[in-house]
């Protein structure tokens, strides 16, 4: 199975980031494929952090933005700028990243960690239930506890003890 992409290709990159260098071909350094791969890498890392949060991007992408429109310029966004990011490192070295351009993208990782799908605007509902105490018996097929299975034990200590 191919790797969403997002509709992304080295054109977009070069048009958006680097629009007074020549365009990416197969004599350019980097090349239009070697752009082409770091669009990949970029996309798979993303693919990665979304399933973190329990969402699949194949689902964002697969209709080009008609279902998820919010969703799907997020990750599109977040993958041309990753690629911008590559490129630059292949041009001029990792010192020559500009600072905006990786502050931006640490903080769309940020946003993504602490907000989950969340932040994506529409994005489709979690492909799992979320992790915690509220859904583990739901998540699990647990039932609630009846009477006859808990303890009548008292506790030594209570909250409410001194120590």
């Amino acid at each position: 199975m191919a790797i969403p992409v997002f509709g992304l290709t080295h054109t977009s990159v070069h048009d958006h980031y680097f629009p007074s260098l020549v365009a990416f071909s197969a004599s350019t350094k980097p090349t239009a494929t070697i752009v082409g791969e770091m669009i990949t890498n970029v996309a798979a890392e993303l693919i990665g952090r979304l399933a973190a949060v329990h969402v699949t991007g194949a689902t964002i992408s697969t209709d080009a933005g008609a279902t998820y429109p919010s969703a799907y310029a997020w990750c599109a966004t977040y993958i041309r700028q990753g690629a911008a990011i590559a490129v630059m490192e292949a041009i001029a070295g990792a010192g020559a990243v500009p600072e905006a351009w990786q502050k931006v993208q640490d903080q769309r990782n940020k946003d993504l960690k602490e907000f989950g799908y969340l932040i994506l605007g529409d994005a489709p509902a979690p492909s799992e239930q979320a992790s915690g105490p509220r859904s583990h018996g739901t998540h699990n097929n647990l039932t609630a506890d009846s009477s006859e299975d808990m303890s009548s034990m008292v506790p030594i200590f209570r909250r409410s003890d001194k120590l």
